[in-house]
């Protein structure tokens, strides 16, 4: 007779899985040091901190620095101006991953 054997997915030697927790704890860091950032004021509601660390952020943790940043923009600014400073964001954040 042929015995049916039960397959089972062993996550302790995958890696990946193990640096999934890991790699999203990093981006919310940089998420929440976006929106702490985007709060501060140069001059005349203008805020180049966020624009700053996006152009500094490793590329894999863009996505987050891009999602905090538009987060505190919305909540600290006027719409018109957040949006503004949400476009600036977007194109820091292309020319990033095409160069």
């Amino acid at each position: 007779m042929r015995e049916a054997v039960k397959e089972t997915i062993r996550t302790d030697t995958d890696p990946n899985l193990k640096q999934s927790p890991r790699r999203l704890l990093f981006h919310a860091l940089w998420a929440f040091s976006a929106f702490l950032l985007a709060g501060l004021r140069v001059a005349d509601a203008f805020s180049p901190f966020v624009p700053a660390l996006m152009s500094s952020a490793p590329p894999e943790m863009l996505v987050g620095v891009f999602c905090g940043g538009v987060l505190g923009l919305f909540s600290s600014l006027p719409w018109q101006q957040a949006l503004a400073h949400t476009a600036a964001l977007l194109l820091i954040g292309l020319f990033r991953l095409v160069i």
